[in-house]
């Protein structure tokens, strides 16, 4: 009943602000479709089986004075290889976002992502080529000031149809500042709440800071995050560094990672994504993986499956 409503505040106030764009005639409208669409057959030993597919996402926002609205309609069938799934049709996505004159703050109400340094306490993302969206629907407020940038959210995560996202309640608050000699602090803290549903996550909260030098020929980041899952004595953490040098044609990067997540487990029975066997800590943390060739097509989908609640890792390039 509450989903109900609340889509139809959404249309009253996206059909209002249409009326409103026309009468005052400062509005814009703004679109984007993208197809797929894939067909064949595979054969593994003596078993052949059919590998199809179709998505199709249109996405539209209308623009009028500071405001933004914005939504998705999306179909789906199916949209996983392997996945017995049923056609999907939604308006999804939805969001209303105001903006000030300046671009210094910054509302927006529905669907949003986000992501607080280099993501070891939140970060997020939608991945549509793996299933994923740790997007949340709720309020998200930020706000420049000065060297100052504060952020606060609050949202609710959709349980995605491979099981990569469960349903949970998110908040959360970060604040960054600015420092004299090019350096950068910030400090976070995400609280994580179970669904009433069966199958949540258990209650949670982490903390984050990182700091960072940014000079003309190196960059350095260092990053902890710190996560207490209610009822258990045990600590876990998250450690990310790194450090580049740049001079004329020549560049070093090094990238060190440490990860110490609570493990939930694998999604339910018929995830059928090696995907989600790296997934199994929050989703809403995306700690950097640091081997490049973990995203790399050409050999392989997934040369190396971080695990993020025993990882030990560094790279030099």
């Amino acid at each position: 009943m509450k989903r109900h409503l609340a889509f139809s505040l959404w249309i009253g106030a996206a059909v209002l602000l249409f009326a409103a764009s026309l009468a005052a005639q400062e509005f814009s409208l703004q679109g984007s479709n993208e197809a797929r669409w894939a067909d064949g057959r595979e054969r593994l030993g003596t078993i052949e089986s059919a590998k199809r597919y179709f998505e199709n996402r249109l996405n539209m926002d209308l623009y009028f004075d500071r405001l933004r609205f914005g939504t998705r309609f999306t179909v789906l069938q199916p949209s996983e290889f392997g996945q017995a799934l049923p056609r999907t049709e939604t308006l999804e996505k939805r969001f209303l976002e105001y903006r000030s004159p300046d671009e210094s703050v910054r509302l927006r109400a529905g669907d949003f992502y986000t992501g607080w340094g280099r993501g070891l306490t939140l970060a997020l993302v939608e991945d549509i080529n793996q299933g994923f969206d740790s997007g949340l629907d709720g309020v998200l407020a930020s706000g420049d000031f000065g060297p100052l940038h504060a952020e606060a959210l609050s949202g609710r995560s959709r349980a995605g149809f491979l099981g990569l996202v469960r349903e949970a309640q998110v908040n959360g608050a970060h604040l960054a500042a600015g420092l004299p000699f090019g350096l950068r602090a910030g400090a976070q803290v995400m609280q994580v709440l179970p669904a009433a549903a069966s199958g949540s996550y258990d209650e949670s909260s982490t903390w984050g800071g990182y700091l960072s030098y940014d000079g003309s020929s190196v960059s350095l980041w260092a990053e902890t995050a710190l996560e207490a899952i209610t009822g258990r004595d045990d600590t876990f953490d998250a450690t990310y560094l790194s450090a580049s040098w740049y001079g004329g044609a020549v560049g070093i990067a090094l990238d060190y990672k440490n990860y110490n997540y609570f493990r939930y487990g694998s999604g339910p029975i018929g995830a059928g994504s090696i995907y989600s066997q790296s997934v199994d800590i929050l989703p809403f943390h995306s700690a950097p993986i640091v081997q490049r060739e973990a995203t790399s097509p050409l050999f392989g989908k997934h040369p190396h499956i971080v695990r993020y609640e025993d990882e030990v890792g560094v790279q030099l390039e």
